[in-house]
């Protein structure tokens, strides 16, 4: 028995950015793998799901957030008006990962603080 949690992105549920068909193709597939593990293995008690986060406040998109101006333009398009913390993508991930989500299998949960409304 077990769980596993698999690493998507709003770019795999919707178009985003010119110039990345091969991450959004890649984080798309990510959520046809969730959904046919959970049916493959199920039987064996593994639940699979997966996370879509948005945008999330990490060092690797420093430039996005230390510049005032270019970060008000990037929470310009999260309704939640802020980046996500790690913390709080973490939090989904154990919830998804512990018997509490019992009942939830082959979803990819969307954890974008609203870009996909």
């Amino acid at each position: 028995k077990g769980s596993i949690v698999n690493l998507s992105s709003k770019s795999g549920l919707m178009y985003n950015t010119a110039g990345h068909a091969h991450y959004a193709s890649a984080k798309a597939g990510i959520n046809m793998l969730t959904k046919t593990l959970a049916r493959e293995l199920l039987p064996y008690g593994i639940r699979t799901n997966a996370i879509a986060p948005g945008m999330v406040r990490t060092p690797i998109n420093e430039d996005k957030w230390s510049d005032p101006e270019l970060k008000k333009a990037y929470e310009a398009r999260i309704p939640s008006g802020r980046f996500a913390m790690p913390v709080e993508i973490g939090y989904t991930v154990a919830f998804l990962a512990s018997e509490k989500s019992f009942n939830i299998i082959g979803t990819v949960v969307d954890i974008t603080s609203g870009m996909l409304i």
